[in-house]
């Protein structure tokens, strides 16, 4: 048993969102909802979750249809996740959590031990029972999206739905969370459902996959049977290379450009500082005909070394997976960041490991190497550092770095300057 949709139709006025929708899940098992933004992940969840009503069809819960269950009843068979949540109240970590027990308490009633004990469990199955007497406010954003885990779990729910759950957190705290929901599943005999951006989470993480195209189930299936480069260039309009992770087995999913760098002449160079795959785009926008490029510090396995591995981009400086840049890798990062013409830094997370990237980028400033930053999210979502990584993004602010919100305008800035050269 687990829950079931059938032919789900639903639209807002004469816009159509979803349409046919159908498909069954079962307790124990992981469940993706992939696709581009705009493909209705979000509107499935909160219609699963019955924040919204479908046109048409059918989703049954247990077997049982839950248009016949009360918004209370649903509460104690299925929790929500959400992207993100915040209160400006100073509620305890201890308080949140004890929120989820709000359906099993009469209207005028208050918690009895039952509901601490349950608590309690949820905190120490989520390992935030340390920071009960926390302040929500005050903690990080991998520790709230915990602490939210064990909110949802304190409801004893039988499925669980994710909406985007990892989409503000750098790589450590996405799979200290995908881990944990991961665990649940195995232990609780769970069902989770997940509408997901991240593809190569999901191969990794999630046992099925549903994706999800103008409204309707492109594919469903296995990961290696719905992402492959054919489905991924028709939904998401892009050219990729699907392989396997040599270390996890698990699928990875690179995007690719036609064009492949060439070596055979000197040209001035831009250096890349990135992470997490967000170099790839400025990497396949640049004319590697006239420029040369160079990457560093990143990760083995990262996306963006992928990525610069196709393009056959050889200066790159390498770390060992999930580790924190070495003094030698920082010194060799610096080396060819000074024998660039311009630096350019991406939009990527930054926690302990990392932080080094931006002191690289710092001494190019100090050397009179123009230092342009793609900003797609400000400093205070991707800082995990407790502000070090907000000191020094300011720094190079007010040392002359240049930030910009579009790819498009950093680039063509970027070729301005390396035209005067």
């Amino acid at each position: 048993m687990g829950l079931s949709i059938d032919d789900l139709k639903f639209g807002y006025r004469d816009k159509k969102i979803l349409e046919k929708i159908g498909f069954s899940s079962h307790h124990g098992e992981m469940l993706a909802l992939l696709g581009p933004n705009g493909s209705g992940k979000t509107t499935l969840i909160k219609l699963l979750s019955k924040i919204l009503n479908p046109e048409r069809g059918v989703i049954k819960i247990e077997d049982v249809d839950i248009e016949n269950i009360s918004q209370k009843d649903l509460a104690k068979e299925m929790a929500v996740i959400p992207q993100s949540f915040d209160t400006s109240f100073s509620f305890t970590a201890h308080e949140i959590v004890m929120m989820g027990r709000t359906p099993y308490i009469s209207r005028f009633g208050s918690e009895q031990k039952n509901d601490f004990d349950i608590v309690e469990k949820a905190m120490k199955r989520t390992d935030t029972w340390h920071m009960k007497d926390s302040l929500f406010f005050n903690l990080s954003g991998g520790e709230k999206q915990r602490i939210i885990i064990a909110r949802a779990l304190a409801q004893e729910p039988h499925v669980l739905l994710l909406d985007e759950p990892t989409s503000s957190l750098d790589i450590n705290h996405q799979i200290e969370i995908l881990t944990t929901v991961k665990s649940l599943v195995k232990e609780e005999n769970m069902l989770v459902i997940a509408a997901f951006h991240d593809l190569n989470m999901a191969a990794k993480y999630f046992d099925r996959i549903v994706l999800l195209h103008k409204g309707v189930i492109y594919a469903q299936g296995r990961p290696e049977d719905v992402l492959t480069e054919s489905n991924i260039r028709e939904v998401y309009g892009v050219e990729c290379v699907v392989k396997r992770n040599p270390i996890t087995d698990s699928l990875y999913v690179l995007p690719i450009t036609k064009k492949k760098y060439d070596e055979s002449s000197k040209k001035p160079r831009i250096h890349i500082i990135s992470g997490e795959g967000s170099g790839s785009g400025l990497m396949n926008r640049i004319d590697l005909d006239k420029y040369d490029l160079s990457l560093g510090v990143l990760n083995l396995y990262d996306s963006d070394q992928e990525t610069a591995e196709y393009l056959k981009i050889k200066k790159v400086v390498l770390e060992a997976p999930f580790s924190p840049i070495s003094y030698e890798n920082h010194l060799e990062n610096i080396k060819l960041v000074k024998e660039s013409k311009v630096v350019i830094m991406s939009d990527f997370s930054v926690g302990s490991g990392n932080l080094l990237n931006l002191e690289a980028a710092l001494i190019a400033l100090k050397h009179n190497i123009p230092v342009l930053i793609y900003e797609k999210r400000k400093m205070e979502q991707k800082d995990f550092t407790n502000g070090e990584a907000a000191k020094l993004y300011n720094e190079l602010i007010d040392n002359g770095a240049l930030s910009f919100s579009s790819k498009k305008d950093l680039l063509d800035h970027c070729n301005i300057i390396m035209k005067k050269l």
